[in-house]
């Protein structure tokens, strides 16, 4: 199997591990599944007791109102839990949550988040799953002191000895940091927001089977000794590397904030080189860092079709760096600055647009000019570098395996799951069942 076809294979054993949620009525709609059992919650007491008496595969569906800290520990589950607020206009409102050794769990549609008390730390860690599998995070609104600033917040969700965790739909709002996975695989970061973040919006460490695709990101808030960077892979302190990691289709952006580090992934200790990496099809856009795609140590990696752009009167524009890699295949980006191996031998570089050697192709960007802190749709140049995605559609194959998972695996494009054969599988029994309700229908007395 080639280079490519491990990363897809990679990254759809990052979202079989949640097969559980699909058979547990992890709807996309939000809807408790077919014969599932709905319980209604009106309180933190109801709330307890529901969890404690929970055998899987329940709805628990909460009131508006405040149900401060939520603790499940040791309950593997048959099927998914599902905690979901009643009200998606008027969310139910955690302090955070604390997973640990448990699996089949989805929260959805809920505000978690809480400002800091005197004295706690900024590395305090409002929510946690530990030593736990399947677990989903959908539509959350993750966040801290909502004052406008995150200088007094701390960590929205800290990760560790986990496997088949999902983040999708969700926001992340004043925080130090948004989120960190240390020691876990089979993860998918996919469709969120994040803005108003201090540090770094994801960090990971020590982890496998990762897709991180189509979120957003700007309006960072560094302090002075902060080095903020969107996505960053870290060696610092772990016993292994990280391996067949895809990141592709996210934004991100300068903002009203400070532009932050783009994709920044490193081997610090020089002993664990990334294995199976894919960056591709990322729009980053700085004013303040040169780190927009920077990769050090790597076996094979793939930058390809990315957008990596700066004003170029700035004293930092932003660029693709890669340094000691096995073998690299860069293609296709359209880059300020390259810095890099060249083609030949391991390597593949090719028809990249180097804007430093390209002033035509500047010109066409009307948005790299100092301060003008332009959107995505002015930084785009037809052919070239990053393509806005086709808009994710509701397939009936989506559907049969369990909503945004069948869309979410790197074999499949946005729209059509013709790529992947599990994808296919499901395709095949979602138009056979379609046609069976087309036949009930038109044979059926007026």
């Amino acid at each position: 199997m080639g280079f490519e076809g491990r990363i897809v294979a990679a990254g759809m054993l990052a979202l079989a591990a949640m097969a559980g949620l699909a058979g547990a009525g992890a709807a996309s709609a939000g809807a408790p599944a077919a014969g599932a059992r709905v319980i209604d919650i009106a309180d933190r007491a109801a709330l307890v007791a529901a969890l404690a008496a929970a055998r899987g595969g329940e709805t628990l569906r909460l009131a508006p109102g405040a149900y401060g800290q939520i603790a499940i520990a040791g309950r593997v589950f048959p099927a998914a839990v599902t905690l979901q607020s009643r009200d998606a206009a008027r969310p139910a409102r955690l302090n955070g949550v604390a997973v640990s050794a448990s699996a089949n769990l989805v929260f959805r549609q809920l505000d978690i988040g809480r400002a800091l008390a005197p004295g706690e730390p900024d590395f305090t860690q409002l929510s946690t799953v530990t030593d736990s599998r399947a677990v989903r995070f959908d539509r959350i609104f993750f966040h801290g002191s909502r004052d406008g600033t995150p200088a007094n917040d701390a960590w929205g969700l800290y990760v560790v000895g986990s496997s088949g965790i999902e983040i999708a739909g969700s926001r992340f709002e004043e925080l130090m940091r948004a989120y960190i996975f240390d020691r876990s695989s089979d993860i998918a970061v996919i469709g969120n927001s994040f803005r108003l973040i201090r540090s770094d919006a994801g960090d990971f460490a020590a982890v496998d089977r990762v897709v991180v695709r189509g979120n957003s990101y700007r309006d960072f808030m560094p302090r002075a000794d902060d080095h903020p960077d969107a996505i960053q892979f870290w060696t610092n302190g772990q016993q292994r590397g990280s391996s067949d990691i895809l990141i592709e289709d996210n934004v991100i952006m300068q903002g009203d904030g400070v532009g932050p580090q783009g994709i920044f992934i490193r081997d610090e200790q020089k002993r664990y080189p990334y294995r199976n990496l894919v960056i591709r099809n990322n729009l980053i856009y700085t004013e303040d860092q040169w780190e927009g795609i920077s990769v050090e140590g790597a076996a094979d990696v793939e930058v390809s079709g990315n957008s990596v752009l700066s004003p170029l009167d700035r004293q930092k524009q932003a660029w693709i760096r890669l340094e000691n890699v096995g073998r690299a295949t860069v293609t296709g980006n359209v880059t300020v600055r390259y810095v890099g191996p060249a083609a030949g031998g391991p390597h593949v570089v090719r028809d990249n647009s180097v804007l430093i050697e390209d002033r035509a192709l500047v010109r066409r960007l009307g948005g790299l000019k100092p301060g003008a802190r332009p959107e995505a749709e002015r930084l785009l140049i037809p052919g070239r570098g990053y393509r806005p995605p086709a808009p994710a559609a509701e397939p009936a194959a989506g559907r049969a395996m369990g909503g945004a998972e069948c869309r979410s695996r790197p074999g499949c494009k946005a729209g059509s799951c013709r790529r992947s054969r599990c994808c296919r599988r499901s395709c095949r029994c979602a138009r056979r069942r379609a046609g069976r309700r087309r036949a009930a229908r038109s044979s059926s007395p007026a």
